[in-house]
């Protein structure tokens, strides 16, 4: 086995009070996508250490656009999946991986969003990432099963920031791997806190507010009461919800200006229909991929948060159409000439529309998995189309684009549309959901009308 890099050695410093009420982010928030993405590993340069080695990296997999899984060993057990998570403190493992590891710990109450929760408290040995290690770690025990059915994963732990923050590390989503040093970025902002959580200001409208810095959440959330907002401005659309180890709370999001460090644009922010405990110091989560953030560096040394973001400048408004359309994937599933011809056949449609939205991405998911999709986000299985708008994704049914006997049927009994002009009919529809921020149905058709005759007033 390699030499771990520690950096300093990752033992929890919190005492059982402060896990008491602050682990209150011992919570994952699971926002459901429908992709699992693919897993890269590249070498590095030189750790912070200051050895002759070159930096460690670990490659890791990416669920529900915003979940890392990696793989590590606890103890003398191996090949156990933890999700990555820089929003939850202390670390925390399965029952069964504590069972199996025959540890003797002690009870104590674990507070989260949705309340107490009774748990053991253990010393673990011995943890390892990789090249990256821990001992004598103090973690909790949580029952996985709510996210482990969500997943299809086997869950033996999540990495919290007690043993995270002993390292500055830079996640890659692109690259799929997370290189455990600090990197150059475009954008930064300082922590305002660093212990026992990482939170910044994050202006909205025109309130200052603190955020967690959470990589397992997707984008910004917001607690109830803890912001101003018209009411007017609130949606609730189905399939718009928000997922954690202890439930699922309903949600409600509004579009607004959004302000971190001097990164300055408009946002989706979802409020949280759950408050935390009174003497909670901030205001919401922030999460990363639904901010469009794709390599973000955790600087413990200088205090600062980094990103890099697929967001272009305002000049963007004046190139060529092609660069506006958003980003078009294949689920995992569907792939080679079929995936490509998917994407082309989207992005011609999209062209033809007129209506450009930062940050969003369509997502072609293989007909056999649909209904599986569909049920996460709890959307209609019937339905070959749905947009999450926390998500800022559209999902499209592969029948769409390869139309299947059985399941032509079905949608005969939505629109007599066939062909290109029922895809057009589909992403018109979904656009007019998104442009209007709007849930009802028939207010979308209307503005999926405009959207096809290319007429004005969409949202009128």
């Amino acid at each position: 086995m390699e030499t771990c890099t520690q950096g300093q050695q990752a033992r929890s410093q919190i005492s059982a009070r402060a896990r008491r009420n602050l682990s209150k982010l011992s919570i994952l928030f699971l926002i459901m996508s429908s992709q699992v993405l693919g897993m890269g590993q590249n070498p590095g340069a030189k750790d912070k250490s200051g050895s002759e080695s070159r930096p460690s990296e670990i490659p890791f997999k990416l669920y529900n656009d915003n979940l890392i899984v990696v793989k590590g060993n606890v103890g003398p057990i191996g090949g156990v999946n933890f999700i990555l998570d820089t929003g939850t403190t202390p670390t925390s493992i399965s029952k069964s991986l504590a069972s199996r590891l025959k540890l003797s710990g002690t009870s104590e109450p674990l507070q989260t969003l949705s309340g107490a929760i009774e748990t053991q408290s253990f010393v673990v040995p011995h943890i390892q990432i990789g090249a990256f290690c821990a001992d004598q770690v103090r973690v909790v025990t949580q029952d996985f099963k709510f996210v482990e059915e969500s997943l299809g994963l086997s869950i033996g732990g999540i990495l919290g920031l007690d043993v995270l923050r002993s390292h500055s590390f830079t996640i890659d989503y692109r690259k799929k791997k997370i290189t455990f040093q600090a990197s150059d970025t475009a954008n930064s902002t300082p922590f305002e806190s660093q212990s026992p959580l990482l939170t910044v200001k994050v202006k909205i409208g025109d309130q200052n507010l603190r955020f967690i810095v959470d990589s397992g959440t997707q984008g910004l959330i917001a607690f109830r009461n803890h912001i101003k907002q018209p009411a007017e401005m609130l949606r609730s659309v189905q399939g718009t919800f928000i997922s954690t180890v202890a439930g699922t709370p309903p949600a409600r999001f509004f579009r607004t200006l959004v302000e971190l460090g001097e990164d300055r644009r408009e946002q989706t922010v979802t409020i949280a229909e759950v408050d935390p405990l009174p003497e909670t110091d901030f205001d919401g989560l922030l999460g990363f991929t639904a901010m469009g953030f794709r390599r973000v560096s955790f600087d413990f040394e200088h205090g600062t948060l980094g990103w890099e973001s697929d967001f272009k400048t305002q000049s963007s408004v004046d190139e060529e159409p092609e660069s506006r359309l958003p980003s078009i994937e294949c689920a995992a599933g569907l792939q080679g000439n079929d995936c490509q011809f998917a994407v082309d056949a989207v992005a011609r449609i999209l062209q033809q529309l007129t209506i450009h939205v930062t940050g969003w991405r369509v997502v072609i998911v293989p007909d056999e998995h649909w209904n599986a999709v569909a049920t996460v986000f709890r959307a209609r299985e019937s339905a070959p189309a749905f947009s999450n708008l926390i998500a800022m994704s559209t999902y499209l049914d592969e029948v769409l684009v390869f139309p299947k006997a059985g399941r032509d049927t079905e949608l005969r009994a939505l629109t007599s549309r066939t062909g290109i002009e029922r895809l057009t009919w589909a992403l018109s529809h979904e656009y007019g959901h998104i442009a209007c921020n709007a849930a009802d149905e028939s207010k979308a058709e209307r503005a999926g009308g405009y959207l096809r005759r290319g007429q004005p007033g969409v949202c009128s």
